[in-house]
């Protein structure tokens, strides 16, 4: 059958309306952020039930009646099955999943995020070896530069010196996206604001080699174990701080799985 519209997405979230419908929020990399009223989707006999879920990677067909797109089929490419047995796992697929639906519009290019999504639930479910820090952190970086968040890593946020790794102080200023100098960081006048981090040199260059990693290369890095709590902290304020949002997806993971 021909489509309409045929979109390629990733479902971030569900919301039941009614005994057979649901409410589904999809980020597509043609149209951005999408939602759609999937009628009679939970009905028993319904073929497309099976792409319905939050996390189904889908090609979502859509037909034109009276001047409207309506969802007609759903052909599923990945449910990301791997997920299933691991708690942990669904807990970080469901904090990048509202991470998603938070930072991308509707009608815009979400290519990169769409991208960046599937990655990382792809990592979450079949890279057992990688561990779920390093996904996590992985994730909050790049989301955060493909939303022009990119941290400036060569000269100082407060001077404009340039920033070397062999410096005394190594100054994460969080909200102004970049590092400060030992010279502005020794004067007098000099407080870090609340938002702002001392962090050590691996630190350091694991959070610069994420941000400028492509994506299939931004879990090729290594870190001491006696770095990781400090990189983890860094990734999630640095994505905190830069959306302005508290998310309740992450509440639950650090509550229930943050180094335990």
């Amino acid at each position: 059958m021909a489509y309409d519209l045929t979109l390629e997405g990733v479902v971030v979230k569900e919301l039941p309306m009614s005994d057979n419908d649901k409410l589904l929020t999809i980020i597509t990399s043609k149209k951005g952020k999408k939602t759609v009223l999937a009628k009679g989707i939970k009905a028993i006999n319904s073929k497309r039930s099976a792409g319905a879920h939050l996390f189904c990677y889908s090609d979502f067909c859509f037909v034109k009646r009276d001047e409207r797109l309506w969802l007609d089929a759903i052909e599923v490419k990945d449910t990301f099955t791997g997920l299933a047995d691991d708690l942990e796992a669904v807990a970080l697929a469901s904090y990048f999943c509202e991470v998603a639906n938070e930072v991308c519009v509707e009608e815009s290019d979400e290519s990169g995020m769409l991208r960046l999504l599937l990655n990382s639930l792809y990592a979450l479910a079949n890279l057992k070896t990688k561990p779920k820090w390093m996904i996590k952190g992985a994730f909050e970086l790049q989301a955060m530069c493909i939303q022009g968040f990119l941290p400036n890593f060569d000269t100082c946020a407060l001077c404009g010196a340039e920033i070397k790794t062999s410096q005394k102080n190594l100054l994460f200023e969080l909200m102004h996206g970049g590092f400060v100098c030992d010279k502005c960081s020794s004067a007098e006048t000099f407080e870090l604001s609340k938002d702002g981090h001392a962090i050590g040199a691996d630190t350091y260059e694991a959070v610069k080699y994420i941000c400028k990693a492509s994506q299939n290369r931004m879990l090729a890095f290594r870190l001491a174990d006696s770095a990781r709590k400090e990189f983890s902290q860094i990734c999630e304020q640095y994505l905190t701080v830069q959306t302005e949002k508290r998310f309740k997806t992450l509440d639950y993971y650090v509550k229930n799985f943050d180094f335990q």
